[in-house]
């Protein structure tokens, strides 16, 4: 940054460090506070921060994150529920869509391992949701959360491995092909062998086993357009 005569903003909130770990691991760093400096001035050192519109905390666990959405999607919902009388069904549906389901839902991969009692905390607000924009109709079906987000993580697995994607994702999926002609060679996914919790909730390993879980006619589906088409019916 120097040599391109760049300037680092270095004030709390805009350059900040943060240490990611177990509460055991980060315990025993605390006993030792981490110092540094960037041109003589100390560097804030924070438990959690916002990294393209994900709260990241110090030990991952998205509960930040989780509670963020929740109250940012409860506000909304108050206000929709206030106005609902003026609207008609397919209008109010439109709002919650377009206004309210997109923060929930926004970055799916990151939720693919959240404990089941965070899930409900999400799927709460969906729930509310869809109370007041059907009021009555108690025969219309909405997907679930976890439902939306499998298949907004499924479309960006396909994207990748069409090449579609950004190119870091694209040696994620690779199709198992051991030259045998059984049921899944040559359209399912190569499953990465996981030893640790953490990795088991990650979008590599939990991206391959939702595609593996399709039918043959989906995972060999080429067009994006066509595959997005197909998890709608789902």
């Amino acid at each position: 940054m120097s040599e391109n005569h760049l300037t680092l903003n270095l004030k709390k909130g805009k350059t900040e460090f943060l240490l990611f770990g177990t509460a055991k691991r980060l315990g025993k760093e605390s006993s030792s506070p981490i110092n540094i400096k960037i041109n003589g001035e100390h560097l804030n050192q924070t438990t959690q921060y916002k990294y393209l519109g994900v709260l990241l905390d110090h030990h991952l666990t998205l509960h930040e994150q989780v509670r963020t959405v929740y109250h940012k999607t409860s506000t909304r919902l108050k206000l929709l529920k206030r106005v609902r009388h003026n609207l008609t069904t397919y209008a109010a549906e439109r709002v919650y869509l377009n206004m309210i389901q997109p923060i929930i839902t926004y970055c799916p991969a990151v939720y693919l391992g959240l404990p089941t009692y965070l899930k409900e905390k999400l799927q709460s607000v969906q729930d509310r949701g869809k109370k007041i924009v059907l009021s009555k109709q108690t025969d219309v079906e909405w997907k679930s959360i976890s439902e939306i987000i499998n298949q907004k993580t499924l479309l960006d697995v396909h994207k990748a491995i069409q090449r579609a994607s950004p190119p870091v994702f694209h040696e994620f999926f690779t199709f198992l092909n051991h030259g045998k002609n059984t049921r899944g060679d040559g359209c399912s996914l190569i499953v990465p062998r996981i030893k640790t919790e953490a990795g088991r909730k990650t979008f590599k390993f939990q991206g391959c086993k939702l595609f593996n879980e399709l039918p043959k006619e989906m995972k060999t589906e080429k067009s994006i357009v066509r595959f997005k088409g197909k998890l709608k019916s789902l």
